[in-house]
């Protein structure tokens, strides 16, 4: 299968954040758009066997199409926090580890598991 993926520049640490706009929540990122692009398809992996093995639907591709647009905001400041802190809060929100690879993690809403 083939999909879109969005590479955004990440100015605080360098390298790029990497999306997949058709499949939600599944991010990566990477130093190099190279890097990037190998831990993307490591992540869609991941994310497509965790759907197959709740029994839920793969989505196609969109064909997404990127544009640009300016707007002004004024927004704090997001402070750092560690990745397991961050599964950490979702685990204390209601979410569980479903699979794991690598660095990529599924993380379910067991509140709505199997809906």
């Amino acid at each position: 299968m083939r999909y879109s993926v969005v590479l955004t520049p990440d100015p605080e640490d360098g390298g790029y954040i990497v999306t997949v706009p058709s499949l939600p929540g599944c991010v990566s990122e990477g130093d190099t758009i190279e890097e990037a692009l190998a831990n993307i398809r490591d992540a869609i992996a991941v994310f497509l066997a965790s759907l197959s093995a709740n029994d839920e639907p793969t989505p196609l591709d969109g064909g997404t199409i990127i544009a640009t647009v300016e707007v002004a905001v004024s927004m704090p400041p997001v402070p750092w926090l560690p990745a397991k802190d961050i599964v950490r809060a979702f685990g204390r929100a209601g979410y569980r580890a479903d699979r794991q690879s690598g660095s990529h993690i599924i993380l379910r809403d067991i509140r709505t598991a199997g809906h």
